[in-house]
């Protein structure tokens, strides 16, 4: 999919938003998605993102397709790994939907990425935090400037 030019200095491509200074500069906004089967070895997912370095974290959200099944969990939390270690959230539900999400801390220097970041989402708070089945959606947004 091309850009389109809503107005001097604004275009948008499939997936981003970018805002131009001039020629030279731009802010990008971002949303990406990833789609992943829990892990039904560990309590532990981790979750392909590849967010850029010098990226800042905006927010996220966290729903299943498919509900975690075999476990007593009582808290799933979302953390971002590699370029940064911030938790951006917790829930408490594991059924079909959406169960959780919501905006960052902005002046926190841990929404800075330093570099590639990926995340991890993990089942606590039970006897048995070792899904049998389930599959979790995250989405996160974050901006960038080049």
């Amino acid at each position: 999919m091309g850009q389109y030019k809503f107005r001097s200095g604004t275009t948008v491509a499939a997936g981003a938003l970018k805002v131009y200074a001039d020629d030279t500069f731009f802010l990008q906004r971002k949303i990406v998605k990833a789609t992943t089967d829990l892990d039904t070895g560990d309590a532990e997912t981790a979750i392909t993102l590849a967010i850029p370095a010098s990226a800042r974290i905006l927010g996220y959200g966290v729903a299943f397709d498919t509900a975690a099944a075999g476990i007593d969990s009582t808290t799933g939390t979302l953390a971002l790994t590699g370029g940064s270690t911030a938790t951006l959230g917790t829930v408490s539900a594991f059924t079909a939907g959406r169960v959780g999400g919501g905006l960052t801390d902005l002046s926190a220097a841990s929404m800075l990425t330093t570099a590639t970041t990926q995340a991890t989402f993990t089942l606590s708070g039970g006897s048995d935090n070792t899904p049998t089945a389930g599959t979790v959606v995250i989405v996160v947004a974050y901006d960038t400037v080049s």
